[in-house]
């Protein structure tokens, strides 16, 4: 997570700048599923929705809770 750019998006995020991150692919902006989860927490954190567009991940939707419960338990077994 020490990309130069994803840096600057968290700082953007921490500074409440932002309402929605889009991306094309999920792997655009990171290829770890831990580091996929914090980002989504913190980004959930803040009441920023996540949308990746060539696949089924929104969480502008109703099911986003339910969706990100399940992210935070594959996260607590080490996935």
């Amino acid at each position: 997570m020490e990309r130069p750019a994803l840096q600057k998006l968290l700082l953007e995020v921490q500074a409440k700048g932002i309402d929605v991150i889009v991306v094309y692919k999920v792997d655009r902006l990171t290829r770890s599923l831990a580091d996929f989860a914090k980002l989504v927490e913190a980004f959930d954190a803040r009441s920023i929705s996540f949308v990746a567009v060539t696949q089924q991940f929104n969480t502008t939707t109703v099911p986003r809770q339910h969706m990100l419960d399940r992210m935070g338990r594959l996260r607590e077994r080490g996935f």
